[in-house]
């Protein structure tokens, strides 16, 4: 018995490894889950914390059924506190999905999750390889697995409508997460010939100045950003700092488009450029990002032609979800 754990039925059935379990004969799975979907538009982590919060005791009533193996995609944290305390679990625990961003680097936080998961041998499965030296420090006793974040084929709507007039040419990018938007305005600002797009979250907060010909949009829907990013001429991914797992979405999602990538140098997201199918630059670099946005224009059109090729290639390759499921699959079979 397989027992999957998170906050939102809709995350467990949504999970490709759900589904796959599901038809599965070798498995048998049941859910644990407190609320069927996500609130939309939560406003802070401060509100996730609440969420949290309301729900320990439904996780308390429910603690006794987590049996056998339990694969835990959300609600790390309530796990990890009732775990500390209670020691009706089975030791066979597959953490997946928890990601520690920037709060990971505090040394409050650090010292709390070290207590947490302190003598535990829950098996942690890692997206990055600067993810296996930051949970190593953090609790000795973990076992370790590394496994990139894969995706699956996306699939966008011809008729998907948009706040805005797609320009002919852009560069675009997007995301939440560990962004660093104010380098792409300051280089914008001297290519004002180029179009750029940025979708973000009305929770990030620019530094900069938006010049003329940078395109500001706030939390559109999967399909509008995918579609805006599967018609850009280019997508850039631009790390801030070395917080863990971030960018892989924007990252996969480029290169299954065929779309040339300019990225920031980061243990998040190397490893999906390793055979030279991206554009790199040192993080937090003006002159460093000017020159790869350089490269990028200089290239003719059959590179761009040959580079479309790779990039797939490399997608559905290494980095398509039914390769991680695959070995997700090993982990959770009984030892």
């Amino acid at each position: 018995m397989i027992t999957i754990v998170s906050l939102y039925k809709e995350y467990i059935e949504s999970s490709p490894i759900y589904a796959i379990l599901e038809k599965s004969n070798s498995f048998r799975i049941s859910q644990i889950f407190f609320k069927d979907r996500s609130p939309k538009n939560i406003q802070s982590k401060y509100e996730l914390i609440i969420i949290w919060i309301k729900v320990l005791p439904k996780i308390l009533l429910t603690y006794k059924n987590f049996i056998n193996t339990t694969y835990v995609i959300g609600l790390h944290f309530p796990f990890f506190l009732i775990a500390r305390f209670f020691k009706r679990i089975n030791e066979k625990v597959i953490i997946d999905n928890f990601y520690v961003h920037e709060i990971g680097e505090h040394r409050t936080f650090k010292r709390i999750l070290a207590t947490l998961l302190a003598g535990k041998e829950y098996t942690f499965i890692v997206q990055s390889v600067s993810e296996i030296d930051y949970f190593r420090k953090i609790a000795p006793t973990l076992n370790l697995v590394y496994l990139p974040y894969c995706m699956g084929r996306i699939e966008i709507p011809v008729a998907t409508p948009l706040p805005i007039s797609i320009p002919e040419s852009y560069l675009f990018t997007g995301g939440y997460t560990n962004r660093d938007y104010d380098l792409i305005l300051k280089a914008a600002r001297n290519l004002k010939e180029h179009t750029f797009i940025i979708v973000l979250s009305w929770l990030n907060v620019l530094s900069e100045e938006v010049p003329e010909n940078v395109i500001i949009l706030k939390d559109l829907d999967f399909n509008q950003f995918h579609f805006l990013l599967s018609k850009a001429s280019a997508v850039i991914v631009p790390l801030k700092n070395k917080v863990g797992s971030s960018g892989q979405m924007l990252s996969l999602a480029a290169m299954q488009f065929g779309k040339p990538i300019i990225y920031s140098i980061n243990d998040s997201i190397n490893h999906y450029f390793v055979n030279g199918n991206g554009i790199p630059y040192e993080q937090n670099n003006l002159s460093s990002f000017e020159n790869a946005l350089e490269e990028f224009f200089a290239m003719k059109k059959e590179d761009l032609e040959t580079l479309e090729a790779v990039q797939k290639n490399t997608f559905y390759k290494n980095f398509y979800i039914k390769n991680r499921v695959s070995k997700l699959m090993d982990i959770l079979k009984p030892s």
